[in-house]
């Protein structure tokens, strides 16, 4: 049995966050590291799209470019536990497994947090 090493991250830019679930879109989305916080719960192993839109305005120029035009980065995701926070109007964490290696790109690791198995 080969294992393999599974990090979450935290997020290390400001750019907005869109989920796309196959019920529709979700709103009042925030991360906490790789985790989406949204009012309802999402299944554990659901697939999701998790859209990483450019700043607007962006001042600081922190949004990835490409021929100076600002890039939106779509990855996809599973979610792999979800936790209720027990705030009133964001009720749920949901912890997310990315598809693709080059994630980070976006996220750093944050030592010590991790997956539950």
């Amino acid at each position: 049995m080969n294992r393999r090493e599974r990090r979450t991250f935290r997020l290390s830019c400001n750019a907005p966050v869109i989920v796309g679930t196959f019920s529709g879109q979700a709103a009042n989305v925030s991360m906490e590291g790789a985790a989406i916080v949204l009012p309802e719960a999402i299944q554990p192993g659901s697939s999701v799209e998790v859209v990483f839109l450019p700043p607007e305005p962006d001042p600081a120029g922190e949004a990835l470019r490409v021929q100076g035009e600002a890039l939106r980065v779509q990855k996809e995701a599973t979610v792999v536990w979800v936790q209720e926070t027990g705030e009133p109007d964001v009720s749920f964490r949901h912890g997310l497994r990315f598809a693709e290696p080059e994630i980070d790109l976006l996220l750093r690791a944050w030592p010590g947090e991790r997956l539950p198995e």
